[in-house]
């Protein structure tokens, strides 16, 4: 059965009439992505600011650690600031200091786990790392 000139031209119309609804609908849908993308990059900064503070907050710190997970997007750097952390706080003689380590290995376990596509050679990232000034180093948690 064939279609007449008459039958095209309604199908046609009634595409170029769904045209604005389907643009609107790809609008919002990548509108609504984008802000959970600024949420998340807000959220993931947040914890890493909670994570390197300095005072007694093992508790939301192991919390920190554990939430960085949440977050894949950002396992290459997730992954180079929990090992100079790990590195950093090893030497601490504090024994609270101890439960965050353990989270942050981890943590680091699981990123490693991930597959994560950026975090091959993750070694040679750690050789070229520049020392800091002993001024500029991160403060070992209480």
């Amino acid at each position: 059965m064939a279609l007449g000139i008459g039958e095209w031209a309604g199908i046609v119309g009634a595409g170029f009439a769904a045209m604005p609804v389907l643009w609107g609908a790809y609008q919002y849908i990548s509108i609504r992505k984008s802000e959970e993308r600024g949420r998340q990059f807000l959220n993931y900064h947040s914890i890493v600011q909670s994570l390197v503070e300095t005072g007694p907050y093992i508790d939301r710190q192991m919390a920190s650690v554990y939430e960085l997970r949440s977050y894949p997007v950002y396992f290459p750097v997730t992954y180079r600031i929990l090992n100079r952390l790990s590195k950093q706080w090893s030497t601490s003689d504090k024994p609270a200091v101890a439960h965050v380590l353990k989270e942050i290995k981890m943590t680091l376990k699981h990123i490693e786990q991930s597959g994560h596509r950026y975090l091959e050679g993750h070694e040679e990232h750690e050789e070229h790392q520049a020392v800091l000034p002993e001024s500029k180093k991160q403060a070992v948690p209480a």
